[in-house]
């Protein structure tokens, strides 16, 4: 069904114009519609290039990551960062979601990328450092567990006792216990 509506929508006047100014570098102001029309305009042109469907707010683009789902499309959403003014035990599930989606990002495997101005408005960190910053083990490889640890410390998990969570390890004798976020 949702090839159906993305094939009429292609064949649109409107659609050729705004997908020839989005092929030229362009951005591409959607007006004029309904949310529905412009998550369904969003979605034709990710079938041709990647597309930062950007909303004017986190309930508006939450809203739309799951609109999309709804109508089978493959998106992302990039969470807009929980502001802390005092430090206290806060869920990072909102830190894990953005980490996952730039790393979705950085291998290429999104075409649509949803997320509201304010998640764009605070810090992204640059694709070198994001790309550093990662840990990729391959099977059958061996690992220096010191070595390993110190470096899992450092990308920022913490050394737990027990896993019990995302971001933690926990290191008893030679086995290595990790939740990666």
């Amino acid at each position: 069904m949702l090839n159906t509506i993305l094939d009429r929508i292609s064949e649109q006047p409107t659609f050729r114009l705004a997908a020839k100014q989005f092929h030229s570098g362009g951005r591409v102001a959607l007006f004029d519609m309904v949310p529905t029309q412009r998550l369904a305009f969003a979605i034709a042109l990710s079938r041709q290039k990647p597309v930062i469907y950007l909303l004017p707010n986190e309930r508006a683009a939450r809203q739309a990551y799951q609109d999309a789902g709804g109508l089978g499309a493959e998106a992302i959403f990039i969470p807009q960062p929980e502001l802390r003014f005092i430090r206290a035990v806060v869920s990072r599930e909102t830190d894990w979601q953005r980490l996952r989606a730039l790393d979705q990002i950085v291998n290429g495997e999104v075409q649509l990328i949803i997320c509201s101005v304010e998640a764009l408005q605070l810090h992204l960190p640059r694709r070198e450092w994001f790309e550093q910053a990662t840990l990729t083990f391959l099977p059958g490889q061996s690992y220096e567990t010191s070595t390993l640890t110190m470096e899992l410390a450092q990308k920022g998990y913490e050394r737990v006792d027990l896993v019990e969570g995302k971001g933690q390890f926990a290191l008893r004798g030679d086995i290595l216990d990790i939740f990666p976020p």
